[in-house]
């Protein structure tokens, strides 16, 4: 039986770090509990809403390309300046913008985003790498679930207290960056990985050369990745069109899009995930837990399709499919964007951090979002905030791409599978039982 400290380690470093994500929601998320009906139109007849969600889609993109570079290869002593840095520039673009033009308002979020696109590649660099990473990331995970609902249901509570919208949007960015900051100097305080988690799951090091280790997972794994990358792109754009027109959604299907509904469906949503994916880590074996993962991922985003349909049939009521929508998205986006490549790394005995893979995934997710928030606006036509096109859309897409990513879920896993058996046996046929490491060079005992 593991030591009980231990558990407290792992358990007080997720609590740390679910505090710290938690605030960036509450700097970027609250902006979309808002109607920002008095704002102007950009872009003959694009709402400003739309834009919002635009500018914090091309931010983050933006941002994935200095976060690609650097943030794999930042050594550990840097890390606990970077989480503060992300925190505390983001907090004030948007709350600066919360003062100025309207376009400039656009321009300084865009910035915010730019600023908070390494941020959970940083954040992860403490988490990875552990036994309890399944348990830890778990509860991370009610950050951008649970959490960016309580932050938009708390900009709606301060609406209703008389606050405009922008001065909601800024007492949360403020209250945000303050509790961050606390809260990542309690993240890099907590001790490394230990001696047996590094013998279970493979030391994460920061990567050294680009082009040798890259080359290396590319020509090992590059088709199940890709075929996952595709897949979780697809993913990701759903949950966040969810996430930015949630408000509508709840009109749509004759809700009052109050803080209680806010709160009430994304808790609910957190929980079930969190519950979920923590039972992840229960899968001791590397190999097991990386079909599972995938497997699972896959189930839910054909649950998605099916649940859909029941909905527009009439047989499931507006909040339950509001909630059973959010609750496979996350069920499958939690467990591909954070715990898959450790697992796969950690199978194939590749002692790497799982941080560039993490960033390529989360860089192909803001491509997809802008494109179907283009779609939707430029090809579709729905450039008016219309709560009816807007969820007619959405239930279009969930049943389309819902069996599309599940089938590229499904190839991935069979080709990720064959790529980690086939390393497997290469390392089980050598006579010394050496193996080579492609991180630093040298050989180690698999």
């Amino acid at each position: 039986m593991r030591p009980s400290s231990e558990r407290w380690r792992s358990a007080r470093l997720a609590l740390l770090a679910l505090a710290y994500y938690s605030c960036v929601f509450c700097i970027k998320a609250s902006m979309f509990a808002c109607s920002w009906t008095q704002m102007p139109t950009f872009f003959g007849g694009l709402n400003y809403k739309t834009c919002l969600a635009l500018a914090q889609t091309f931010g983050y993109a933006a941002g994935k390309i200095p976060s690609l570079i650097y943030s794999p290869k930042l050594p550990q002593e840097r890390l606990r300046g970077a989480l503060i840095a992300v925190l505390v520039v983001s907090g004030s673009c948007v709350t600066l913008s919360c003062v100025t033009p309207p376009w400039v308002s656009l321009c300084l979020v865009w910035l915010a985003c730019v600023w908070l696109a390494p941020t959970w590649s940083i954040l992860q660099r403490f988490l990875e790498g552990r036994r309890d990473t399944e348990r830890i990331v778990a509860t991370v995970s009610f950050a951008y679930i649970g959490s960016a609902g309580l932050c938009k249901g708390a900009a709606v509570d301060l609406l209703a207290l008389g606050l405009t919208d922008t001065e909601a949007v800024a007492a949360c960015a403020i209250f945000g960056t303050v509790v961050g900051v606390a809260a990542a100097l309690g993240v890099a305080a907590q001790p490394p990985p230990s001696a047996a988690d590094i013998e279970k799951r493979g030391r994460r090091q920061a990567m050294t050369s680009y082009r040798d280790q890259c080359g290396h997972l590319q020509a090992h794994f590059g088709f199940g990745i890709t075929l996952c990358v595709a897949g979780y792109t697809i993913l990701g754009s759903l949950r966040a069109y969810r996430d930015y027109f949630q408000l509508e959604l709840f009109q749509a299907v004759g809700l009052a899009a109050g803080s209680s509904h806010f709160a009430a469906s994304e808790v609910t949503v957190s929980l079930f995930v969190l519950t979920a994916t923590a039972a992840f880590g229960l899968l001791d074996d590397n190999r097991h837990a990386l079909d599972v993962i995938l497997r699972v991922s896959a189930a839910s985003v054909a649950g998605l399709a099916g649940l859909t349909a029941l909905h527009q049939s009439g047989h499931v009521a507006g909040f339950t499919w509001i909630v059973g929508v959010g609750a496979l998205c996350f069920l499958a986006y939690v467990p591909l964007g954070t715990m898959l490549f450790d697992r796969l790394l950690g199978a194939a005995h590749e002692h790497v951090t799982s941080a560039l893979l993490n960033l390529v995934m989360d860089a192909s997710v803001l491509v997809g979002t802008a494109t179907l928030l283009c779609y939707k606006d430029f090809v579709q036509q729905q450039q008016a905030e219309d709560a009816a096109h807007m969820y007619a859309f959405f239930c279009s897409a969930c049943w389309h791409l819902g069996w599309v990513i599940a089938v590229l879920l499904l190839a991935s896993n069979w080709s990720l599978g064959c790529a980690v058996d086939k390393r497997r046996r290469m390392a089980a046929s050598r006579n010394t039982g050496l193996a080579t490491d492609y991180c630093d060079g040298h050989d180690h005992k698999v």
